[in-house]
């Protein structure tokens, strides 16, 4: 629990630091917070997962949205019920150079 809770807390801290300059390393800590968030089974973790996987969506290199993007689409794959399960599969779709139909996160 302590653990977890210090790596959200420097996450929180990294993302707070990145600029428009920094988008990759912005979206690098957006995904590891999601990532983080979903395999604690937080309430935010659907709706941070949805926002992370639309930001690395933007990004061109397909090698890099699949490194970042599948640790977040097999922890979504674990966690129960549809929304993730869609969110993973949007997750692998985007990872795999698609541009993957990010699902509206109610």
């Amino acid at each position: 629990m302590v653990d977890r809770v210090l790596s959200e807390h420097s996450v929180i801290s990294a993302l707070r630091g990145y600029g428009e300059r920094h988008r990759r390393g912005r979206i690098q800590a957006e995904l590891l917070c999601a990532e983080v968030h979903v395999r604690a089974g937080e309430p935010q973790g659907l709706t941070l997962a949805h926002h992370a996987i639309k930001a690395v969506s933007t990004l061109r290199s397909t090698r890099v949205r699949r490194e970042r993007l599948l640790p977040l689409a097999t922890a979504l794959e674990v966690r129960p019920g549809t929304e993730a399960r869609e969110l993973a599969r949007t997750a692998r779709q985007v990872a795999a150079g698609g541009t993957g139909d990010v699902v509206t996160h109610t």
